[in-house]
Formats: C-alpha cells, sequence, structure tokens
C-alpha cells in the first residue's frame, strides 16, 4: 500500500508549484518538492515504489498460479471401471469363455420366453 501511496504522489507533486490564498503563507506548501517532504518521500524515488509494486504482483500472480495448479481437478481416464471392481481383471471375457446359454437377448423378453 506505501509504494502506491509514493508512486502516486512523486509523481503528481514532483516539480509541481503552488500558488497560497490567504494571509497566511507560512502553512501553505508552495512547491510539490514541499508536499513530498512533509509526508517523508523526499530521499524516495519513482522507480523504488514501481518495482516494490512489481515484485508484490510476480508474487501474487506465482502464489495464484502454484495454487490453482495444486487443487486442479484430475479427470479419470478412459476405460476407468471404478474403484469396487479393482480386483476383476480389466480385460473383457473372450467369447468362448461365456456359455451360450447364460446370454438373454435384450428386448425380445415375450421371444425368449416361448424358447425355454
Amino acid at each position: 500500500m506505501r509504494w502506491a501511496f509514493q508512486a502516486l504522489i512523486i509523481n503528481e507533486f514532483k516539480g509541481e508549484t503552488f500558488t497560497c490564498s490567504g494571509g497566511s503563507t507560512s502553512q501553505c506548501l508552495q512547491s510539490g518538492d514541499e508536499v513530498i517532504q512533509s509526508l517523508a518521500f523526499d530521499n524516495q524515488d519513482l522507480r523504488q515504489a514501481v518495482l516494490g509494486l512489481g515484485c508484490c504482483l510476480v508474487i501474487f500472480l506465482l502464489s495464484a498460479v502454484i495454487f490453482l495448479e495444486l487443487n486442479r481437478l484430475t479427470f479419470l481416464p478412459l476405460g476407468h471401471t471404478g474403484f469396487k471392481f479393482r480386483g476383476i481383471s480389466q480385460q473383457a471375457p473372450s467369447a468362448d469363455a461365456v456359455p451360450m446359454q447364460n446370454i438373454v437377448p435384450v428386448g425380445n423378453d415375450k421371444k425368449a420366453e416361448e424358447k425355454n
């Protein structure tokens, strides 16, 4: 927050001059350099403030990328059969391994009952 305020103050007030209205000029700051000095930014440079803001930006972006990468959704691979079927072989049984009498036709229940 300090670097943003510092950069704003230095950018806006450096080299500016002001005219004071009223009788008392002792309370009036007549130049931008006096404003910068009253805020204790006289030994600071605009480059330092911008560099500080840039460093904050890089740190926040890197932390966001790392956080999002660690919490990325993972998807199941194609052909996944589920966790409760881990013990069952992943390969489909061959046609020779399945006896023909255990195969029930789908959608033709009346014809299947007539044959039995």
